[in-house]
């Protein structure tokens, strides 16, 4: 299961630092922030920015300002995220999402997904549920569906074919599917089932860890518990008074 710490960047609306496997990502939030120059609009919008750390590949990728890649994963980022939070509640804001890989070692896209699902819900903005995303790839050799695989396995000759998908657990709604490689179509299909089953999995493993947090940081004085029977006894005395009278 993955590991996490929120609240990583202070001068951020939300931030967290977020190990899945070999694969690090660093995640941040700002905003809503209001956006004057912009046409009005009923809903907020979300802007989206992924991109790799200079020592995160083995290799130098990018050729000009922009690298193909980070902007089609910034765009898999924004369409998948869109769908969970409530832009609806910010008119004519933007809320700005800064996703950056530290270290690649599984698929980064399901990582990068539920970072930044993590990174908005600790900077507090509404969402209609967190957006957890996991990954699978099939080895030929063995017939065998692994979850949760490794860069060396997916970039195999072994590997013909990878699915990630992201979805709202609560909501049962899918947000993102993505499928590479020649796979039949019962194969895709329990690919599919497996990582559904993960990413619910992921979701249940992060949601008590976030209330595990929240559980540390919020503590309730010692006297409270007497406080709240004192003013449910005031209260039963007063009912009983009024009633008399």
């Amino acid at each position: 299961m993955p590991f996490f710490v929120t609240g990583v960047i202070p001068s951020a609306t939300g931030s967290v630092y977020y190990e899945d496997g070999s694969t690090k990502i660093i995640c941040s939030v700002y905003g809503p922030k209001s956006n004057p120059r912009a046409q009005y609009s009923d809903v907020g919008v979300l802007s989206c920015d992924f991109s790799y750390a200079p020592f995160a590949l083995d290799f130098r990728r990018r050729r000009g300002k922009y690298d193909p890649e980070e902007v089609s994963i910034s765009m898999i980022l924004k369409d998948t995220l869109t769908s969970s939070v409530q832009l609806d509640k910010f008119p004519k804001h933007e809320i700005q999402l800064f996703v950056m890989v530290l270290e690649r070692g599984n698929d980064e896209v399901s990582a990068a997904i539920n970072a930044a699902s993590l990174a908005i819900v600790d900077s507090g903005i509404a969402m209609y549920d967190m957006n957890v995303a996991a990954s699978c790839a099939f080895l030929n050799e063995s017939k065998q569906i692994v979850l949760h695989p490794t860069l060396e396995q997916m970039e195999s000759d072994d590997c013909t074919g990878v699915v990630t998908i992201s979805h709202m657990p609560s909501l049962q709604q899918v947000t993102h599917l993505y499928h590479s490689g020649k796979l039949p179509k019962n194969t895709v299909f329990d690919m599919v089932q497996k990582s559904v089953k993960q990413s619910e999995e992921v979701a249940s493993f992060l949601k008590k860890q976030i209330a595990a947090n929240v559980a540390k940081t919020f503590t309730l004085p010692e006297d409270y518990h007497d406080a709240v029977m004192n003013a449910v006894k005031f209260a039963k005395n007063a009912n009983d008074f009024n009633a008399q009278e």
